[in-house]
């Protein structure tokens, strides 16, 4: 079984070149098809990300946390994986097809190209079988796949999208690089399971519909406070609104990335638990909500020093009202990755119902906030209601679910984290001020490594319990080894 910081160590490297393919590519595709272009295909992606949904059902996280507990047994695992394949399959091809009429409503028959080559993404997720790999902990294959495709993609960005009219261009190499990948998964997957001895019978997959389905009610709650954004601009604002909002939106998902890594690679392993081992699974789940502080406070602090120069370097000065966005949405960076861990900790004990109350309240506070604020503040609204939005869900998750999370959810470390990120802000706020560096890449990349530094020693000094101890441990490791 790989080790959890192994597995850390490969998802986090998916994270990272995720990081880099849009910091790469962003500055110079924002300045080619402007805020419009843009915002038209974030718009498009929008909406067809919800029959993504729509088709997957609850599949990804109940699948997922099944092949977790099959993965010993290579017969049931083949009949599982199969069933679920046939289930997602058909659903995939419907979501398609009523996808498609939707080019007939007027605001979406405006960009029906853009449109249409975006839901092509609808049937190239069917085939990932991502879920499969994540349950059998295969972290390694995910990030190597991913890191060959967006490389890829990248090339065909510099070589095909030359001009403000590439927008198809643009949406079909996106497409390709989020889930063209996938196929390879096909060949994959004939290492771990065989389905030559599966038979289909009705009966076997109406045993998943209800799970399934339960988890699906999840997923669309999710969906509409996080990705509900977009649309409503789009639909009370404009394209242009988008796409200020887009940029900081991308960054503060990108870095909320690196920490949802931890909860990505513990699910499988807690699921695995939840039924063998309790005192292990809510140990474990504790120092993941631990380090996941320790990761994530910090992140959201440096954002509100380096905000500024990262919009202009990530998407240019025309960019300018992204800046503000920015901030606004950094505390979801702290509050989004909590309430994902302490959901697939509730999840991965069946617990789904209890994160769906959770989420419910979170897409209820998201639409309505949404509805007022989109309307006088454009994305200046949407950012903050997305903050609010996931601060109720996190607030009603603990309430809901405090029996079956972690005791002493919160450690003392955790105001260290506090300290250390406070002292980090103003470390890297002024030393960005005073560097004469004219290059806003070398000043953010010494800012950011004197930052890292800054934290570290101060999470030194204050004896902090978890990252000093492996930090101690690697150091001491390596004089001895010399």
């Amino acid at each position: 079984m790989a080790s959890i910081k192994r597995n850390f160590i490969f998802d986090l490297l998916n994270n990272i070149t995720g990081l880099l393919f849009p910091l790469i590519t962003f500055p110079y595709i924002s300045r080619i098809l402007n805020p419009e272009g843009i915002g038209e295909v974030a718009f498009a992606q929008s909406i067809i990300s919800y029959f993504v949904m729509v088709a997957a059902l609850g599949i990804p996280t109940y699948a997922l946390r099944e092949v977790a507990k099959l993965k010993n047994d290579h017969d049931k695992l083949s009949s599982f994986t199969f069933e679920i394949f046939t289930i997602h399959a058909i659903l995939s091809v419907i979501a398609y097809l009523v996808a498609l009429s939707f080019v007939l409503i007027g605001r979406i028959n405006e960009i029906w190209i853009t449109y249409v080559i975006a839901s092509t993404h609808i049937i190239l997720n069917f085939l990932g079988f991502s879920w499969f790999f994540q349950g059998v902990e295969e972290f390694r294959f995910i990030a190597i796949r991913v890191l060959i495709f967006r490389i890829l993609s990248l090339i065909a960005l510099f070589l095909f999208v030359r001009e403000s009219t590439d927008v198809y261009w643009y949406v079909t190499i996106l497409v390709v690089s989020e889930a063209g990948n996938n196929i390879c998964n096909v060949f994959k997957l004939r290492k771990y399971v065989s389905f030559k001895k599966v038979r289909i019978k009705w009966t076997n997959l109406r045993k998943h519909i209800n799970p399934i389905v339960s988890l699906f009610l999840l997923s669309v709650s999710t969906m509409i406070y996080f990705n509900m954004d977009n649309l409503m601009i789009g639909f009370i604002k404009d394209d242009v609104s988008v796409g200020y909002y887009n940029p900081a939106l991308r960054i503060q998902r990108l870095l909320m990335g690196f920490v949802l890594s931890l909860s990505t690679v513990l699910f499988p392993r807690l699921s695995s638990l939840a039924s063998t081992d309790k005192k292990t699974f809510f140990s474990l789940g504790r120092q993941g909500i631990t380090v996941t502080l320790g990761l994530s406070i910090p992140i959201s602090f440096g954002l509100y020093a380096l905000g500024e120069p990262l919009i202009l370097l990530f998407a240019g000065e025309q960019f300018t009202p992204s800046i503000l966005t920015l901030y606004f949405l950094a505390p979801v960076i702290i509050l989004g990755t909590c309430s994902n861990l302490f959901a697939k900790i509730l999840i991965s004990q069946e617990k789904e119902n209890m994160v769906l109350i959770a989420t419910s309240v979170g897409a209820i506070v998201n639409l309505l906030l949404n509805a007022l604020l989109i309307y006088y503040f454009a994305q200046y609204g949407a950012a903050v209601a997305s903050s609010i939005s996931e601060l109720s869900v996190l607030i009603t998750m603990i309430i809901v679910g405090h029996c079956y999370l972690p005791k002493s959810l919160f450690s003392k470390d955790v105001f260290k984290y506090l300290l250390a990120s406070v002292v980090m802000f103003a470390s890297i706020f002024f030393l960005y001020r005073i560097l004469l560096i004219n290059d806003v890449l070398t000043k953010c990349l010494i800012v950011f490594v004197s930052g890292t530094c800054v934290y570290g020693l101060s999470l030194i000094m204050l004896k902090e319990s978890i990252f000093v101890p492996k930090l101690k441990m690697i150091v001491f490791s390596k004089w001895m080894n010399r």
